[in-house]
């Protein structure tokens, strides 16, 4: 038949298969002599080379592919503040921070700080993870301060090892905002046109229109002199400044000789 294509296959002595094709209708394939050498074999050298190579792979420690993670809604819920028994406890990404009030406001005094971060490290042990987890819920109802402290520092990986860290410190009271009822406590009034948030520790007005400038307290000496004076001001009237507008606010602080600086969100 014409299309019946014969193979001739002689083996010589080098190991080399020759193969002589006829018949068909393939062009390439007809009275061709096709030579197909052997593979070439392997060193000694790069035979020991794969067998180190493939030793190595087994001795290798396999990546784990599961990861586990601390609850981000465990205690607080990533960026959300509170305030109970005394405590400002506030919840980041990768980290909780706790502040001790007993002294905020105060001058001359220290509110303790403590921060448990890296609470966003992937752990491979799933017991590692949740265990954070539930420290971070019983700081959430910690009676004090220092039982928070000995929660969180429980709950904190050894120096060196993967987990999360522990770290405190301490902030002068004067620099704390006091807790929400106490003397000093924040104030936030929401106007028509802007909005207003005043403490014994600094003040800002945001206008909340196409205007886009905002009023902070000046930089320099008089910074401390303005803060208290804006702080009583509005606690005077907060009546009144829930009706104004930004213009209006802005027109009565400099009639009322209360130093700010006013600046645009473009600076």
């Amino acid at each position: 038949m014409r299309h019946l294509l014969e193979r001739l296959e002689a083996k010589t002595s080098t190991g080399v298969t020759l193969r002589v094709l006829s018949g068909g209708k393939d062009p390439t394939a007809q009275g061709q002599t096709v030579v197909t050498p052997p593979a070439p074999a392997a060193s000694p050298a790069q035979g020991m080379a794969a067998v180190i190579q493939g030793a190595a792979q087994k001795a290798m420690p396999q990546a784990k592919a599961d990861y586990y993670y601390v609850d981000e809604r465990a205690g607080l819920a990533v960026g959300e503040t509170v305030e109970r028994e005394g405590l400002r406890l506030h919840r980041f990404r990768p980290s909780l921070r706790v502040t001790d009030l007993a002294n905020a406001g105060k001058r001359g005094k220290s509110c303790p700080q403590f921060a448990l971060y890296d609470l966003d490290y992937a752990f491979q042990d799933a017991k590692a993870a949740a265990a954070v987890s539930a420290a971070l819920k019983a700081i959430a109802k910690a009676p004090t301060y220092a039982k928070a402290v000995a929660i969180a520092k429980d709950a904190a990986a050894p120096k060196g090892k993967g987990g999360v860290g522990f770290q405190e410190h301490m902030l002068r009271g004067i620099d704390v905002e006091p807790a929400a009822g106490a003397s000093g406590a924040k104030i936030v009034i929401k106007a028509p046109t802007f909005d207003l948030e005043a403490s014994s520790t600094g003040f800002s007005v945001s206008d909340t229109q196409m205007d886009g400038t905002n009023i902070i307290p000046p930089v320099g000496g008089a910074k401390k002199t303005a803060i208290k004076a804006f702080y009583a001001w509005v606690q005077a009237h907060q009546g009144e400044i829930e009706k104004m507008d930004y213009r209006h606010l802005r027109s009565v602080l400099t009639k009322a000789g209360l130093a700010f600086h006013q600046y645009s969100t473009m600076d």
